[in-house]
């Protein structure tokens, strides 16, 4: 799958709500991967990327073989307070914004579920500061999100 298809299959996921510990983006040796998958896991779901995120991840990593794919788990609370949402959209727009200076050539793949996918809603649209989310994502990083 190039990173066409995956746009879609992600989109879909997000789209659906449907989109353990994660490599980083950036190797102790310095390496940066090819794609950083930033995954915000569901409500009460314990920490990590959550089962679908796991899958996806794992679906993911079978489909671009030869890719380098990275991951990295959305430290939030995940709780039925859902205000905590921009909480998650605070902690991967700080990610991003990190790997993206470490690493001018990774793409960035962005998924959620269930109230993940909320908090990627909340990084990839708000403009500004909204709610307690007080770190929007740079204009010109859009242009490496392969697929949110």
């Amino acid at each position: 799958m190039g990173f066409k298809g995956l746009a879609g299959a992600a989109a879909t996921m997000v789209t659906a709500g449907v989109l353990g510990f994660a490599a980083p983006a950036v190797a102790e040796d310095g390496t940066c991967a090819d794609v950083d998958v930033v995954f915000a896991r569901g409500t009460n779901e314990p920490a990590g990327l959550g089962r679908e995120g796991e899958a996806f991840v794992d679906a993911l990593r079978a489909d671009l073989p030869g890719t380098t794919v990275s991951a990295y788990a959305v430290n939030y609370p995940a709780s039925f307070d859902f205000l905590k949402a921009t909480d998650g959209a605070t902690d991967a727009s700080g990610h991003l914004q990190a790997v993206a200076a470490a690493c001018p050539d990774t793409r960035f793949v962005l998924g959620g579920y269930s109230q993940g996918a909320a908090v990627i809603d909340i990084l990839a649209a708000a403009p500004g500061p909204v709610l307690d989310f007080t770190a929007p994502l740079p204009p010109a990083l859009a242009d490496r999100v392969a697929a949110g």
